[in-house]
């Protein structure tokens, strides 16, 4: 993932090439929002919205961080 920005739980950023947006009823596993960071492999389950976003229904934060490995789920 890259591009990191907002305020948890509000987050915005790119994994798999998608733009991915996150809210308060995104569920965070693993680690809590705030240890989101660039570069950090993680798995995402959400729903492409029209506007071609992705709305992350839940983020599984992994341990270490690889460029490239991001696993979507939509």
């Amino acid at each position: 993932m890259s591009g990191l920005s907002g305020t948890c739980p509000a987050l915005s950023f790119t994994a798999g090439g998608y733009r991915v947006v996150t809210d308060d009823n995104t569920e965070f596993t693993k680690g809590p929002c705030k240890r989101l960071s660039n570069g950090m492999r993680i798995d995402l389950a959400g729903e492409r919205q029209s506007n071609g976003t992705v709305y992350a229904h839940r983020i599984e934060l992994e341990k270490e961080k690889e460029k490239d490995s991001e696993t979507l789920a939509f």
